[in-house]
Formats: C-alpha cells, structure tokens, sequence
C-alpha cells in the first residue's frame, strides 16, 4: 500500500497559514496607503503603525501557541510533515522584515521633514511653520484641532512621524 500523507483540511489554522496571512495583510495595508482607501491612509503614518502592531500581534499569538502546545503537549508544527520547514521560516522573516523596512522609510521621512522644519526656522524669526493641524512659531505648539495620537505615541515616534507641515507667510 502506498504510504498517503494525511490532508490539511482549509479551515485548520495553521502557524505556516498565519504567517501566510500577515503578509498578505500587510500586502493589503500597503496597496491601501498607495490608493488611499481608509480613513486612517488620509493620516500620515497610520498604516505602518498598523503593519507593525500586525506583526506584533502574530509574533504573540504563536508565542502563546508555542507555549499551550509545550503545556497540553500538542503538536507545534508549520507543515504537515515536519515541524519547521525552511520556507515558512523564510516567509517569516520576510513577513517581519517588511513592515521593518517600511518603517525605517516613514522614520527618515520624518527626520528629514524635522530637519527641514529646524531648517526653515532658523533663517528667520518671523516665519511660521504650519502643520497640518497646528501652529509652530516662537512661542510654541498651538492646536487648532484634534490630536493625530495620544501623547505616548507621539513621544515613541516623534513629533514629525505623525504630522505634515507646509509653509505660511
């Protein structure tokens, strides 16, 4: 008798599929900021922030699978096969790397519009620099609506991660 290896049914999640499935969400997360189709694409900065709490989220959840199955001793594994087979490791590591990468962009964006913005300060005392929800001139940060983030973002990315700036004379 032929030895027939045992079928994965489609609806049996899998850490290989999980893994498959954040790429493809972070896939869906970049054509959406290319095309603007949310709400939160219009923000500047969302849609990475979203991508790495993605992947944060992943990388928990098979952690506490990895330890329920060393607990009820099931059975860790990426294929049917083997337990880890290179490929989904390789996908892995490409599904982390990505929003990774995707960050480090948005973050020397940011740096270079802070830059800018220092830039533009400096050269005179009477130019006001406007951001897309504010003031900033001499005395400080004026709001004039809504937050874009709660403090403890803005603090964790900066100031300009966040927010875009345009000139006022």
């Amino acid at each position: 008798m032929p030895e027939t290896r045992p079928k994965r049914r489609w609806y049996h999640i899998t850490p290989d599929r999980l893994i498959y499935g954040l790429l493809a969400v972070e896939g869906f997360l970049f054509l959406s900021e290319w095309f603007q189709w949310f709400a939160f694409n219009e923000k500047k900065g969302w849609t990475v922030l979203i991508a790495v709490a993605a992947v944060c989220l992943v990388v928990v959840v098979m952690l506490l699978w990895l330890v329920a199955s060393l607990l009820f001793r099931w059975r860790f594994q990426f294929s049917v096969t083997s337990q880890f087979s290179v490929r989904s490791l390789v996908v892995l590591v490409v599904a982390v790397a990505v929003p990774c990468c995707w960050l480090n962009v948005k973050m020397r964006e940011a740096e270079r519009q802070r830059k800018a913005v220092e830039t533009i300060r400096s050269w005179t005392t009477w130019e006001v620099v406007r951001y897309d929800y504010g003031v900033v001139d001499d005395f400080g940060y004026i709001p004039r609506a809504e937050q874009p983030a709660s403090g403890w973002l803005l603090e964790l990315v900066g100031v300009d991660f966040l927010r875009m700036w345009f000139m006022s004379i």
